[in-house]
């Protein structure tokens, strides 16, 4: 038979019974007759509402007076994302930090300097703007990397002539040698002339997804440092030493932060690459769910990377506001809409710094500028087209 639970009703005075139960001289049902619910009673006790919450406790709110001048920056970019300022000014520290890898080495004592490379994880649930908050920085590093690329489509022409200039030494002295053998007379050395040469590298600063050998390759063929960047760190993290290593590619990653040199010996290549400054920083989302593994292999002193400090995590104050515009207070609001004006005098402006700053033909010049404006500005638009940039 079921039972109710009403303590309080044995307890309650007259006063508080229903018409139903107060006293009568009419036959009542027996479990009925022996219930006295008192009208303020409830039957159901409150719901415990923090079983529908996260579990975790709120984390403290970023320094953003810590950041300067860049404050406001990261606060208009944050906003106009619909991101908290955690995210924005996380990418920016990492984007700063790999973009002055080995260029400026903070000095902490005599003979001791460490690189200023952040390895960052912007924690959050999926669709929580952490993609568009590292874009915000991700711009300006964009920026960058075209100025430091001007003029290397020259350089790929000087490099393809050197080789083709080579081969043909090559050839010269391999007919020479067989002359010599043929003759009985002993061998011309190989001159230098015929030695390949290297390849060049577009200067940048972000990689992807890139393994061991490939970003040793790149850290050894740009000295200022690298950003490995990744939507979900937890990816990388499972896919070190993917194809045997045997712990190498741990040690590498261990190495990346560091900053130090480092030889990369493999049997493909004869000769060890030589790496001056491994310095790479890392910049990537994780998940909650991910992260509790991470966490926990970190507190056991057995991470995924070896490094139980290396990974700095942010998990911002969730008080996100949607902004399908852009904010009151961001200058760029009160300009103009975009024209074809504005359009063409960012390209000629583009084209100018390609040819007499970086040296380009004008043709060159002119499709990178184009290549450049689209990228900031969307396509070309008409004369009567206006729209938001």
């Amino acid at each position: 038979m079921p039972c109710v639970n009403a303590p309080s009703a044995l307890s309650a005075s007259p006063a508080d019974w229903t018409r139903d139960d107060a006293p009568s001289d009419e036959p009542q049902h027996p479990v009925q007759s022996r219930i006295r619910v008192p009208r303020s009673a409830s039957p159901w006790p409150d719901a415990d509402l923090t079983l529908l919450g996260t579990g975790r406790r709120p984390a403290p709110e970023f320094p953003l007076p810590l950041l300067g001048s860049w404050a406001e920056w990261v606060t208009t970019k944050a906003h106009g994302a619909s991101a908290p300022v955690d995210y924005v000014a996380v990418a920016l520290l990492g984007s700063v930090g790999a973009a002055l890898a080995n260029v400026r080495w903070p000095v902490a004592g005599a003979g001791w300097s460490e690189p200023p490379l952040l390895w960052c994880a912007e924690v959050g649930p999926p669709s929580s703007s952490k993609s568009p908050s590292m874009d915000a920085a991700f711009d300006l590093v964009r920026f960058a990397e075209d100025r430091m690329g001007l003029g290397f489509e020259a350089e790929q022409k000087k490099f393809a002539t050197s080789r083709q200039t080579s081969e043909a030494h090559l050839e010269a002295w391999k007919a020479a040698v067989k002359t010599a053998v043929k003759n009985g007379c002993p061998p011309p050395v190989m001159p230098s002339e015929a030695q390949p040469p290297d390849a060049p590298v577009r200067p940048r600063i972000r990689v992807a997804d890139a393994t061991v050998e490939a970003l040793g390759a790149l850290a050894a063929a740009l000295p200022r440092g690298l950003l490995l960047v990744r939507d979900e760190l937890a990816g990388w993290l499972g896919a070190l030493d993917k194809y045997g290593g045997s712990g190498s590619d741990r040690a590498f990653a261990i190495e990346m932060y560091g900053g130090r040199s480092y030889v990369v010996d493999r049997v493909k290549n004869p000769e060890p690459l030589q790496i001056r400054h491994l310095s790479v920083g890392v910049l990537g989302g994780v998940p909650l769910v991910p992260l509790v593994p991470i966490a926990a292999a970190q507190r056991r002193g057995s991470a995924p990377i070896g490094a139980n400090d290396a990974i700095g995590t942010g998990v911002p104050v969730d008080h996100r506001t949607f902004s399908p515009r852009r904010p009151a207070g961001d200058p760029a609001a009160a300009e103009p809409l975009i024209t074809a004006a504005d359009w063409l005098a960012h390209y000629e402006e583009r084209a100018a710094i390609c040819e007499l700053d970086g040296g380009l033909p004008r043709p060159e010049a002119e499709q990178l500028a184009q290549a450049d404006t689209i990228a900031a500005l969307g396509p070309q638009p008409s004369p009567a087209d206006r729209r938001m940039p």
